[in-house]
């Protein structure tokens, strides 16, 4: 049986621009999920500080490198898409 607690989690989403501030170079994304020791109800002002948790760290780079081209749609697919 999982110790996360589900109902008490928190997403950190750090952003890095570019020099001009006008594109994304980084996107860090932090999941943070308290855990349940010994099945007492968890202070949720501790949650994340001092009591138990667990943290996932995933980060995202964006780069023009091996860039696609912008492709159309087909008709019958954009009408799906609304």
């Amino acid at each position: 049986m999982s110790r996360a607690d589900k109902t008490l989690t928190k997403l950190i989403y750090t952003i890095t621009l570019d020099k001009t501030n006008s594109k994304v170079e980084k996107l860090v994304v932090t999941s943070l999920c308290a855990q349940k020791i010994g099945g007492g109800p968890i202070n949720r002002s501790k949650a994340f500080t001092s009591a138990p948790h667990v943290a996932f760290v995933a980060t995202y780079r964006f780069s023009e490198r091996n860039g696609v081209e912008r492709f159309s749609v087909p008709a019958g697919a954009a009408k799906l898409l609304k």
